[in-house]
């Protein structure tokens, strides 16, 4: 089995990654998994994979003119032991983005009554990193369920790093 360089992603006989984009020339290394590869501590896991909430328009296309197909923006998350991966596919490209779980402080999620009522929400991640200190994610489904997911990975991240965890009250 094959994956994408930038973006793991599955890529066996593909000439373009199917998430990121990516070209995938002959020339080019792609990752190929062990299957006997035994799981150490190290091996960082994936825990979960979500994304923006599109009420039932996600993958879906509009074509213009018949010639040009223009796709919904949309971001898709996935959790691992180490980090949380933000990919934003977007009408050309695909901008992707990461942040090392130990950097995260807090997650809150934001809700208005409407939100609460179609269970979607808003996730702010505060960051000890300067360059980010909020990220947002907007309209994710079962928002209580992803933060709980992202605040758990945290504290087990730093806690494989010997770094205290605190709720800040």
């Amino acid at each position: 089995m094959k994956f994408c360089p930038e973006c793991g992603a599955k890529v066996e006989g593909m000439k373009f990654c199917p998430e990121c984009g990516n070209k995938l020339d002959a020339g080019q290394p792609t990752v190929t998994a062990q299957e006997n590869t035994p799981v150490t501590e190290e091996t960082e896991k994936t825990i979960l994979e979500f994304s923006t909430f599109m009420f039932g328009l996600e993958d879906k296309k509009k074509s213009i003119g018949g010639n040009i197909d223009l796709s919904l923006p949309q971001y898709n998350y996935t959790l691992t032991s180490e980090r949380l991966f933000i990919v934003k596919k977007g009408y050309v490209a695909a901008k992707k983005d990461e942040i090392e779980l130990y950097k995260i402080k807090d997650v809150a999620v934001k809700q208005g009554l409407k939100d609460k009522l179609i269970g979607i929400g808003n996730i702010e991640i505060h960051s000890v990193d300067e360059s980010t200190p909020l990220l947002l994610l907007k309209q994710i489904k079962n928002p209580e369920e992803i933060k709980e997911a992202i605040r758990l990975a945290v504290k087990n991240a730093k806690q494989k790093m010997n770094m205290r965890y605190e709720q800040n009250i």
